[in-house]
């Protein structure tokens, strides 16, 4: 079994409720995650335990559909996930206090994958995972950008 662990963050303009409203409700997914194309979620709003997510995206030129469901959650601060079809994964995101007026978003996620090719891939799928991780927050920094108008 192979595993890629990927870890991204970046400190935010905005307080702790303007970046949970953003980063715990799906239906900004497609305005700053890279690798989505389309997204739904049920309920819709901020995530709560038991939300079902559907993502649609591509991933090393592939296309990809991976359902997720969200294992728990801590308003404000954080919430985990695990995907039910489509990739064996699972993760979380984290809005933490920075300094005043600023905070540390934080997305975190785990995907394994067996066999010898997925061995051999591991290096390639790490880079560009982390890659696509790191590009995304950086969109979500120029979203909240746009959002307050600056």
């Amino acid at each position: 079994m192979s595993e890629i662990i990927v870890r991204s963050r970046i400190e935010i303009e905005a307080s702790t409720a303007e970046a949970w409203a953003v980063v715990a409700d799906h239906g900004y997914d497609m305005r700053w995650r890279e690798d989505v194309e389309r997204v739904s979620h049920t309920p819709a709003g901020l995530v709560a335990v038991g939300t079902r997510i559907v993502e649609h995206g591509r991933s090393l030129d592939r296309r990809r559909t991976i359902e997720t469901v969200v294992g728990s959650v801590v308003p404000e601060h954080r919430f985990t996930w695990s995907a039910t079809s489509g990739a064996d994964a699972e993760g979380s995101r984290m809005v933490t206090a920075a300094r005043p007026g600023f905070v540390w978003v934080e997305q975190q996620f785990v995907v394994r994958s067996g066999g010898m090719f997925a061995r051999l891939m591991r290096p390639l799928r790490q880079r560009s995972l982390q890659h696509v991780s790191d590009r995304s927050l950086q969109r979500l920094e120029v979203l909240f950008d746009r959002l307050s108008g600056a």
